[in-house]
């Protein structure tokens, strides 16, 4: 299906459609950019088809077919509101869980649940062993893969997968005192998370250029970022990136 999709926009010139996402592997074990997966996806289709026969019998009530169909309204609503990126997958989770509200019409057909329960129970081992952003480092499909995560520290689990300087800073807060105020000069879509701290007790704002830096402990600047913060600020970390973080002086 991926090469079939490829060739049809390949051949009508539409390399973008071809690629829909650099970053993305085609058979990834990643809650990421799996979403739901094999089990989501037979789930959701032979679900919501037996939910469709099923109401036109008058077996169910047009309530079910209703909620079957959450998924694929979610994502007309998506495509208007939003613009595509592999971790959209999360904002699924409650329409999926409207339409897992009528599966059970699966387990009427014997042969179909017990497929589904063994592609649940090959592709849980799988996406647990060779997991992407959290490898168990066992080598069962996957040659490559051999360091696991058990043992690392938070912030190396953490920053696993991730690249272009933030991992760095996110060690560096690791290091610091786990309450205070921190502002970030980054992009929208800039990983956030390791700012908070690992108890939540540091207080994270955006800050526009011309906003005031009263009050604020630490300032990250992406890279690429030429501003500097002022004289009461001293440089506290650079990435190779070039990734900054200054830390308030204590003058």
């Amino acid at each position: 299906l991926l090469r079939a999709h490829e060739k049809l926009w390949l051949t009508l010139s539409e390399s973008d459609l071809a690629a829909l996402d650099i970053h993305r592997d085609s058979w990834p074990p990643s809650t990421v950019f799996s979403y739901y997966g094999p089990l989501g996806f037979v789930l959701l289709l032979a679900g919501t088809l037996l939910v469709v026969r099923d109401v036109r019998r008058g077996a169910l009530r047009p309530l079910a077919l209703l909620l079957a169909s959450a998924p694929f309204l979610f994502a007309v609503l998506m495509a208007i509101a939003l613009v595509y990126d592999p971790w959209r997958g999360r904002f699924f989770m409650f329409p999926m869980a409207l339409a897992a509200a009528t599966w059970g019409v699966v387990l009427r057909r014997r042969w179909l649940a017990w497929g589904v329960t063994s592609i649940a129970v090959a592709t849980l081992l799988l996406a647990y062993v060779h997991s992407v952003e959290k490898p168990a480092g066992i080598r069962l499909l996957d040659p490559g893969t051999a360091r696991g995560v058990w043992g690392e520290s938070r912030v190396v689990v953490q920053t696993w997968s991730r690249a272009g300087g933030t991992a760095e800073v996110a060690q560096f807060f690791a290091r610091e005192r786990s309450s205070g105020r921190v502002g970030l000069r980054i992009e929208e879509d800039d990983w956030v998370y390791p700012y908070f701290g690992r108890t939540l007790d540091r207080e994270v704002f955006f800050v526009p250029v011309e906003a005031s830096l009263d009050n604020l402990d630490w300032l990250v600047l992406r890279a690429g970022r030429e501003e500097q913060p002022g004289p009461e600020w001293s440089l506290a970390f650079k990435s190779e990136e070039g990734w900054r973080v200054y830390r308030r002086s204590a003058g």
